[in-house]
């Protein structure tokens, strides 16, 4: 659950410093919960899984996906522009070729599909 967490925080840019402020506990007893200590990640507090649902985090429990909703609604996040870097260069103007690029964000994780079609 800590990596999970510690996952969410990193792609929805929020630092520790400022997760552990939204959850009114010290930075060091976060890192506990996302990075451990010794390798050992400490088991994170129910109230602590709480809040983060409420910054849109959401987890898996014994088969049950938890998220915070309000009235049976899942609450409204506001989307985060995602930074995608690319270092490799496309030629695609004399060929007719085409680009498409997916991304979704499943809890937990970011899926991207790029699909290239060429015309020779």
């Amino acid at each position: 659950m800590g990596l999970a967490l510690a996952n969410f925080l990193k792609v929805n840019g929020i630092s520790e410093a400022e997760a552990s402020r939204k959850f009114g506990i010290e930075r060091g007893t976060l890192n506990t919960y996302t990075s451990g200590v010794k390798g050992e990640r400490r088991k994170i507090p129910a109230e602590i899984l709480v809040k983060a649902c409420l910054l849109g985090f959401e987890f898996e429990f014994e088969g049950h996906l938890i998220v915070a909703t309000n009235d049976g609604q899942r609450l409204l996040v506001e989307d985060k522009q995602l930074h995608l870097e690319f270092s490799r260069e496309l030629d695609l103007t004399g060929n007719g070729g085409t680009v498409a690029l997916g991304l979704k964000r499943p809890p937990g994780r970011v899926a991207l599909t790029v699909s290239l079609k060429a015309v020779s």
